[in-house]
């Protein structure tokens, strides 16, 4: 036992453990690496294929491994958005709202969806729901019941009105 030289023995243990640490970081750094030039690969497929707004929208956010540290431009990422809805197709998607709120009566959010997206003929989504509600708050309120809408007083003269603006035209 007394052949066993315990300092050169705890040496190369630190020296292995230096080591260790030292691979350790630069796995980290590649890591980080990886996924810059991964990102990148993304960004210009995404170019190529045309889904991004344009090459103008580049934005200086990234630190490039490759050329020490230096701030290379990328591309924010910008998804393509639907144009929004007009204010003639905002008036009509609530006349059919009001009209379903007035032949059902207050509904929550949920129940109204699927009739809403039948009646406009385009598939509804949530938030474009709670938006035309929370927009027109002189015609649509939140009942006392969590979660559920109707119709004002306003609203529902208002639908009334309508109808028989409607019966008018008819008529005549």
């Amino acid at each position: 036992m007394s052949d066993i030289n315990l300092k050169k023995i705890r040496e190369m243990r630190e020296k292995f453990h230096q080591e260790a640490n030292s691979i350790k970081s630069q796995i980290q750094l590649l890591q980080t690496q990886l996924i810059q030039c991964k990102e990148r690969v993304r960004v210009y497929e995404e170019l190529l294929v045309g889904e991004m707004t344009s090459p103008g929208d580049m934005t200086p956010d990234t630190t490039d491994p490759f050329h020490s540290g230096h701030v290379v431009k990328r591309s924010s990422l910008f998804v393509s958005r639907s144009t929004r809805t007009t204010k003639a197709e905002m008036s009509r998607r609530k006349n059919i709202l009001v009209s379903i709120l007035q032949e059902q009566g207050s509904m929550q959010p949920r129940d109204l969806l699927p009739l809403a997206s039948e009646a406009i003929g385009t598939e509804v989504e949530s938030h474009h729901l709670r938006a035309i509600l929370r927009r027109f708050d002189e015609i649509f309120e939140a009942k006392e019941e969590h979660g559920v809408w109707g119709l004002t007083e306003f609203g529902q003269s208002l639908h009334s009105m309508e109808d028989s603006e409607d019966s008018e035209s008819n008529s005549a």
